[in-house]
Order: structure tokens, then sequence, then C-alpha cells
């Protein structure tokens, strides 16, 4: 009568059967199954049956045999060994990839392996695979005295290397693991007997906590000041070919040669820098692009592949880095080479391994022991995406994956093209959690040619503008055509040409102007370097006055239109912040002070308080 209630009360009405596992006798009869269940919930369940004598089943083991999955595959092949995994998914990934040894396991997992016939592994060679987890050392403890009892010959371990926690044998599989790596690790194996495995420790579970007063209080430790931070992550984000790579080339450069910020000209703390770069090639892209930015060579560091610690026909087993299951080796590589300042992976989404890139939960687990290393070796970590192709909405909203890639940033940064000149770049803040600064960067990228040991190779390299540009990201990632912002600018810009047409007007009253009109004093910045309006100093007691640089004539004034761009006005030259510089007037720094017309001041730190207003 129970047998019968339960196979009645097992609600099916709710659960989704994903997989079922048939273990049978030594002659292919099945005896019972182990059936996984998706619950409504989210988790996964199992459960075990049996078939009744009506077609139907029972939902319980009750007074059956229990056998080892794959029991006739075991008994068939006499001479190979058998290969105890913790579970029967793990058993048939081993089976499908062809991994040597008969793969094998017991219903319930850790759970009960004692109520299994271990008969079988009489005389036989058996190995344990456990999962990486304590229910894996337990079975793994349990399973070497129950084999051993039943009189197998040997027993060794298999421990698979890489794992994160709780993986088991099919993660090992999807981060790159083979059938040969499989095979040298069965060589390597520890033998191991109940009493070894009796004296391993097994740590309980338990929360980590301190109080807050016993923690103590520390400065930001400033790679780029206010900017990018040392022991912490951050990230720079944009379209393909805007130049992120060269601008962590130019980041590179500096770090490894004690050079100057491009904002403040602040000096950088000489130190080594690791680049992961799964898209460009470190012969003919990244060495050209850090010799052009005259990186120190010797300090920069390509990880290019990582090894299980295992031979595969007398040579190591290489594969590709993993986030998630590589950062140890990662961590023991930055220790062999004294460490590092600035470590560049490029692009955040290529070292995901099977890690869901939309999934909030999975990015977050996976970025946080990223976090950890970089403060336990003091070195900024700088990610580098992409974005997607919605180009409406947040700015935040802009980033390829899951948003966890920009929370989990401390400060993030995005690669942006200058609305108003094609061939420049702005590098503009997203988020900074941190440090203060709101102001971004310009640059445009140069062309240059490197020597190698077979002749010139072309590449480019990052020219920073002097100063800082106060754009926005969303600004400047808004679609350029007939956007609001765009509007704005152009009723700033008429704003300005009429304030201005009569001739000079003090600073201060043009900003409380403007304000009363509703304009943002950010967009008449913008639109004071598109006019080409020069700020100067009209004696020592009257202050900062901006004009026009070359006002039109009366008879030109009639002629002017709402929708007037700076095309129908006279060129003129920006004694403003080179920020605001038009493409034609660009030039290397060193030639900056050749722009500006004697009449017009260079920049300097009062013109900048000005335009700062």
């Amino acid at each position: 009568m129970n047998d019968l209630f339960t196979a009645t009360s097992h609600d099916q009405t709710s659960r989704k059967t994903v997989r079922e596992f048939n273990y049978t006798d030594e002659g292919g009869t099945l005896l019972y199954q182990v059936v996984r269940e998706d619950l409504p919930n989210g988790k996964k369940n199992f459960q075990q049956r049996r078939p009744d004598q009506n077609g139907g089943w029972i939902w319980n083991l009750r007074n059956t045999r229990r056998v080892l999955y794959r029991l006739p595959n075991i008994l068939q092949e006499q001479k190979a060994p058998i290969i105890l995994h913790e579970g029967e998914k793990a058993v048939e990934a081993a089976v499908l990839a062809g991994l040597p040894g008969l793969h094998s396991t017991t219903a319930g997992g850790s759970n009960a392996p004692r109520h299994t016939d271990f008969g079988p592994v009489k005389g036989r060679d058996v190995i344990i695979c456990p999962d990486n987890d304590d229910p894996g050392e337990n079975y793994l403890q349990e399973v070497t005295k129950l084999v051993t009892a039943a009189g197998a010959t040997s027993v060794k371990v298999l421990r698979l290397p890489g794992l994160p926690s709780k993986g088991d044998l099919v993660e090992w599989l999807q981060a790159g693991g083979t059938a040969e790596t499989f095979a040298a690790l069965i060589e390597q194996g520890e033998h191991v007997t109940s009493a070894i495995v009796k004296a391993a420790p097994i740590v309980r579970e338990r929360a980590i906590f301190r109080r807050v007063s016993d923690i103590q209080a520390k400065p930001i430790n400033w790679l780029w000041n206010g900017r990018i931070a040392r022991g912490k992550v951050s990230m720079i984000a944009g379209n393909p070919g805007l130049g992120k790579s060269q601008v962590t080339a130019s980041m590179a450069a500096i770090v490894s040669m004690s050079g100057a910020w491009p904002d403040n000209r602040t000096a950088c703390e000489v130190s080594n820098v690791v680049i992961l770069s799964a898209e460009d090639d470190p012969a003919d892209t990244i060495r050209p692009r850090l010799e052009a930015a005259k990186a120190d060579l010797s300090r920069v560091f390509i990880l290019d592949a990582v090894t299980d610690g295992t031979l595969v026909n007398g040579s190591e087993s290489r594969r590709g880095f993993n986030l998630r299951s590589d950062l140890s080796r990662l961590g023991t590589m930055l220790e062999e080479i004294g460490g590092a300042a600035l470590i560049v992976i490029d692009p955040i989404t290529a070292y995901l391994g099977t890690t869901d890139s939309h999934k909030n939960a999975e990015i977050r687990a996976l970025l946080s022991p990223l976090a950890e290393l970089a403060a336990k070796h003091e070195a900024a970590v700088v990610r580098v995406s992409h974005f997607n192709k919605n180009s409406t909405g947040e700015a935040l909203m802009r980033v390829t994956g899951s948003l966890a890639f920009v929370a989990a940033a401390r400060a993030a940064f995005v690669v942006a093209r200058d609305h108003e000149h094609e061939a420049r770049r702005l590098f503009l803040p997203l988020k900074n959690n941190l440090g203060n600064d709101q102001t971004g960067l310009a640059f445009t990228m140069e062309p240059i040619q490197v020597e190698s040991a077979t002749g010139q190779i072309e590449t480019s390299r990052v020219l920073w503008e002097a100063g800082t540009v106060t754009t926005t990201a969303q600004e400047a990632m808004a679609p350029h055509e007939a956007n609001e912002a765009q509007s704005d600018l152009d009723d700033a810009k008429d704003f300005l040409r009429e304030l201005l047409i009569e001739g000079a007007q003090p600073a201060k009253l043009i900003r409380t102007d403007a304000e009363d009109a509703g304009h943002a004093w950010r967009t008449i910045q913008r639109a004071q370097r598109e006019l080409g309006v020069i700020a100067f100093k009209k004696g020592m007691k009257e202050g900062w006055f901006w004009r026009l640089d070359s006002p039109p004539r009366p008879e030109e004034r009639q002629n002017t239109t709402k929708n007037a761009t700076p095309r129908d006005w006279q060129p003129s030259h920006s004694s403003g912040r080179v920020g605001g510089l038009r493409s034609g007037d660009r030039k290397p720094i060193m030639e900056l002070s050749e722009t500006f017309r004697s009449e017009s001041p260079l920049v300097t730190d009062e013109i900048e308080e000005v335009i700062d207003l």
C-alpha cells in the first residue's frame, strides 16, 4: 500500500522531466531509474523510481538491488580501470567525450554510496574523480572505504585541475579538457587508502564576517589620478574600430615608462603590465602599437595560454585562459614577474568560458573573484567591452551583455566618435564610483610606421589632446541625426551670436543671461568652442570678456539665419581649451601654440577657470 501511495502522490503537474538515467542488471534488464526534474522555482530535483508490474512506476527503491551505473559495460571490459564520478551527468559527459576508462557512479551521488553493490570492482583498478566541494570529499572518503572492502586492486584519486568551487568533470570538459589530458591525469593520479582519506580535513560551511571598527581605513591608490585605481576593476567600452585597444596600449606605455598622464601631466610610477588579448595578434599588432607608443617592452607581458600541469605525448597540454577557473594561474604569474600595476583583458567576453554573458548572477559570480585578485595584487584591472546594437536609451545600457559588467566596475569609460569632427575620438566617463573627475579627454589616431626585422610595419598610436572635454557619454552616444542635444546646441549658438554681435560681453554676464534664457552652461561652452568665441581679459579690474573672432559686417547680419552653422562664419581660432579645436586646427601638442593668434592668449589656468565658470 505504501508503494502504491508513493506512486500516485508524486505530483508531475508542476515538474518537467529533463533526463532519465537507467540502472540495469548484468544482462541489461532495467532495475530502476534516476530522474532529473526541473522545478517551477528554477531548481533541479532528482527522484528514483522502479517499474511496477503494470507498465507504471513506483517512486522509491525499497527492497531493490542497487548496482553501479552502466554495469554491463564494466563487466565486459575487465582490464580497463573503473572511474567513479559523483553523478550520472558527469559519466555521460565522459563517455561522450571519449575519455579513457570505464565510467560509472552510484545512485544518489554523494548521499548514499553505501547502498550500492561494489562487488564488480573486486580485482580491478578503481579511480575516484570527486567534485570540487565538501560533498565531493565526503564521497571520496566513503567510496574509498567501500571499494577497498570489496577487494579493489588499487584505488587512486583523480583531482581535475582548475575546477571552480562545486565544479565537476562537465565543467572541466567545457573549459577545454581533452581525452589526452585525462589519460595523463590518470597516470599521475594519487594512490589513496581509506586511512589517508579519513585524515583529510572536512571544512564546515560558515559565514565570513568582520566588525567595521576592526577595518583599517586607507585612501584610494590611483594609477591614473581620479580615473583608474589600483586594486580595482575598471572598464572601457565602445564600438569596434574607435581605438579602445590603442588607448590601452597608450596606458601600457605610460605605466611601463613612468610616463605622464595626458590630462594632468603627472608622472606614473613605473611598473609591469599584463595583457590578455583575444582579438589582436601579439606579433603584428600588439607589439607594433606598443613600440609606436614608446612602451618599455621588457615590462609588458602577454598571457597566451595556461596549462593543467599535465603532459601529452611529452609536451605540456595548453588551453585558453578562462576567468572562471584560471585566476589562480594569473595570480601565480603576477608573483613570478614581480607584480603588475595594470592588467588589460581585451575583450572580457572572450574569457568567460561557459558563463552566460547576459545573466547578472553568473557575471557577478565571475567578476567577484577578479576584483579580489585586483585587490590582492594592487593591480588596476581594465576590462574592454563592445557596445550592443541598441543606439537609443541610456548609455549604461549600451555595453554588451549583462548590466553587471558595468555595475561591477568601479569606473567605466566609453570611447566614442566626436560628432562634429570625424577623425576625433572622445574618452569619456560613463560612471566613476571612486573619483570626482567627470571630465573626459579627446584624442586622434596617428598612422605611424615602426621598424622590424623584416621591414617597416604600419600601425597607429593615440595622440592625446591637452586639457579635458566636458561632453558627457550620454551626449556623445546619442543618435546624431536631429537629436535634442544638437537642437539645444544650435539654439545656444544662436544665443551667443545675438549676444556678441555688437561686441565683447563680460563672461559672468553671459552666463547669467544664458541661464536666465534656459540654456545649460555646458551647452553654451560647446557653442563657444564651435563659434570660435575668444576669451580675453580686459584690464585688471573688469575681468574676462567673450567676443566673436570676426563679427559679421552690418550688411551680412540680416542674412544670418537660425540654422546658420560655423561654416557660414569667418574662419577663427579658439583660445579656449584644446578640446575645442576643430579638426583642421589640430596639431601635435608641441605645435599647439602656433595655432593661436598673437592677440589671443595661450591656454592658461585662468582661462580654463573662466571657461569652467
